[in-house]
């Protein structure tokens, strides 16, 4: 099981508390395996000490049978000797086959004592990383909420100022929807450029005046460049688009086996200060609320594969296509150019 997900700062609170439990599941077994593995080594360490005093005892009486074996040797009689004889091989063959079961049990010993190491170290390791998430669900839980900025970005301000085409909300969309600031406090709105646009605030540290009120989170369309720098940051971008990270930059590992995975018009920065949101109002309401909770919300977005391959096959047969099916439509037109050229 690899935990090396646990260093990223920006799991969802569900994701944490799920790999927690998956954690401790395995810090569970450990301990049984552990236990387990104890108990063997322990058995083992009796049975070898048992053993070690047959060795031991068998060694003696081998030691007596051979010296009387080879006192026999200089006497006369040869029924003594050959029975001495006897008596010498049999408890030879008896302590060779106690040592080795004795040296049978040091080798169960030692793979169980290698095991408890390992299971041990592991063990610890995954307590480690059960602490941590343990700490960073706590971190979540404390973290509170956070005000947001909501802003166009360049694209799409110059769109609506052009007056030309475009999904973007106006800003006079934007705060009809989300702004929750008082005017005469953080800046009145001005219509400027085919768009509302906030004037410049006089109130210094504008947004200390809500803090009179309990649990205000403020929402500010086209924030001043102060309030915009202590928020989570809302961009809504121009058009749709994709990333290979939901969270942080580029992931080099979303490719593998000519797939790619991405994600779908909403990309979180790793620290959770900036959103950038496709120009949906469902998606921007869900960037908002993701961004009020600090990052720490579940978002509806699902991983999409693309498979590269097939994708450059189709695109090569779509020009390829193409530029048969000018060819069809022009052939006559091309022939009678070359006419008296061939």
């Amino acid at each position: 099981m690899a935990f090396q997900l646990l260093l990223i700062p920006l799991l969802l609170l569900s994701q944490l508390q799920d790999a927690a439990t998956e954690l401790e599941s395995e810090v569970e077994r450990l301990e049984e395996r552990l236990a387990f593995t104890e108990e063997k080594i322990t058995y083992y360490d009796s049975q070898i000490n048992a053993t070690d005093t047959r060795v031991s005892s068998h060694y003696d009486m081998m030691r007596d049978a051979k010296a009387e074996y080879q006192e026999a040797q200089l006497a006369e009689d040869i029924d003594l000797f050959y029975h001495l004889e006897k008596v010498f091989s049999d408890a030879k063959k008896l302590y060779e086959k106690i040592l080795n079961e004795s040296l049978d049990l040091y080798d169960q010993r030692q793979v169980y004592t290698e095991n408890y190491d390992a299971i041990n170290n592991k063990l610890g390791t995954t307590k480690n990383a059960l602490n941590q998430v343990l700490n960073n669900i706590d971190a979540k839980k404390n973290v509170g909420m956070s005000d947001v900025s909501i802003l166009l970005s360049q694209g799409c301000e110059i769109l609506i100022k052009h007056d030309m085409p475009t999904k973007c909300p106006t800003y006079a969309e934007l705060r009809e929807q989300f702004d929750n600031t008082f005017p005469h406090v953080s800046g009145k709105f001005e219509f400027v450029d085919n768009d509302l646009r906030r004037e410049p605030i006089k109130v210094q540290n504008h947004w200390k005046y809500y803090e009179q009120y309990d649990n205000w989170i403020i929402v500010m369309v086209d924030p001043d460049t102060s309030f915009a720098k202590r928020s989570v940051n809302v961009v809504v971008q121009p058009r749709e688009f994709e990333s290979t990270a939901l969270y942080g930059h580029t992931n080099i590992n979303s490719y593998s086996n000519n797939t790619i995975t991405t994600w779908k018009n909403i990309k979180i920065s790793d620290n959770c200060k900036t959103i950038l949101v496709a120009p949906s109002m469902k998606l921007i309401t869900e960037a908002v609320n993701h961004a009020m909770h600090r990052c720490t919300t579940e978002l509806d977005v699902e991983p999409f594969e693309r498979d590269i391959v097939r994708e450059i096959h189709e695109r090569v047969l779509t020009y390829w296509q193409q530029y048969e099916d000018w060819l069809e439509k022009n052939y006559e037109k091309i022939r009678q150019y070359r006419i008296g050229l061939d």
